[in-house]
């Protein structure tokens, strides 16, 4: 529930970064977590999400639409219904971000256990490293102080949050598969 009330980068103001989205006000979405049912999913596609589309259903998601003013406001179950609309974000492609296309493709169809896997059907899911979006590309971002920054307070160290870390303890996906890796 923590990881849906974090305020940890509403500090930052870069107008490329996750200050848009994090930063207490009218405009701030809540982090985005998982793309998919992240409960039921054997695997895991671990990424970053399409940078500044607040028109997608899960970036564009704000406090407000659960009758809070700020992400440290949210309710209990506000926080279930925001992980309800995450964990059925594949279920209408109609809404889904071209973004997933390729990786739709290149995933859905993978037999597991004799189950055919699908980001549709919930069995795949892709989980963020970095749970705010961003406005510019995030590799472009990750480069700069302040996107270090965000990676140190989301992912790493005493400091950080380890929120990827406490999802894959939490729900002990058995495949997770890292965009961009060799791997």
């Amino acid at each position: 529930a923590d990881m849906y009330r974090c305020q940890s980068c509403a500090d930052l103001t870069s107008p490329l970064g996750v200050g848009d989205f994090a930063a207490v006000g009218p405009r701030q979405t809540v982090p985005v977590s998982h793309f998919g049912n992240i409960t039921r999913s054997p695997i895991w596609l671990i990424l970053n999400n399409p940078a500044n589309d607040r028109q997608d259903v899960a970036v564009g998601t704000t406090p407000a639409m659960f009758g809070a003013a700020s992400r440290a406001a949210l309710g209990t179950e506000a926080i279930r219904a925001i992980k309800t609309r995450l964990d059925h974000y594949f279920d209408d492609a109609a809404t889904t971000h071209e973004f997933f296309d390729r990786w739709v493709d290149l995933l859905s169809g993978i037999a597991l256990n004799g189950e055919v896997l699908t980001f549709a059907n919930g069995t795949i899911c892709a989980v963020d490293l970095i749970k705010c979006p961003t406005v510019a590309n995030w590799m472009g971002y990750v480069m700069k102080p302040e996107g270090k920054q965000v990676w140190d307070r989301c992912l790493r160290g005493a400091s950080g949050n380890r929120f990827l870390i406490r999802q894959i303890e939490l729900h002990r996906p058995p495949v997770l598969v890292f965009a961009g890796t060799a791997n």
